[in-house]
């Protein structure tokens, strides 16, 4: 019984130290991911706004406000991060789930829910989704109408 106790006791200090050790390194990883894809997203996406400038245009010559113009880019926007985001958490649940029963088959429980890292992911989510947002407030600035163009 007193063996037992001190294994346990020993096990959850190696554990602990382990854990200890790897959450530098995990952090390293996650940031820096977080830093390359969302500088990646940005590039595309802001070769996507440059693309819709000319549409951008049209609508403001259609009688359409800045303001309204800027609504409909986010709305679409909007779109798009919710079908991501929906995508992305049926895929996590699916392979969290397959993750889940390989591990326990030998014999080494998992964690479904972190929220510490799930905080994270979602703070990383809301910065880039404001940064995602400059391109397109520059591009609206610049938008005039199509007779405003010609006259260029």
């Amino acid at each position: 019984s007193i063996q037992i106790y001190a294994d346990e006791v020993n096990a959850i200090q190696a554990v602990e130290e382990l854990a200890e050790e790897i959450q530098m390194p995990l952090g390293v990883m996650t940031y820096s991911i977080a830093i390359v894809m969302g500088l990646t997203v940005f590039f595309v996406y802001r070769l996507h706004v440059m693309d819709r400038y000319t549409e951008w245009c049209l609508y403001r010559s259609l009688g359409y406000s800045e303001r309204q113009v800027y609504s409909l880019a986010f709305r679409e926007f909007g779109i798009c991060m919710g079908l991501s985001i929906g995508l992305a958490a049926v895929i996590s649940v699916v392979l969290c789930f397959t993750g889940g029963l390989f591990m326990r088959r030998k014999g080494m429980f998992y964690e479904y829910l972190l929220p510490e890292v799930l905080f994270q992911i979602v703070a990383i989510g809301i910065l880039l989704s404001g940064i995602m947002q400059i391109p397109v407030v520059v591009a609206m600035k610049k938008v005039k109408t199509i007779d405003a163009m010609e006259e260029e």
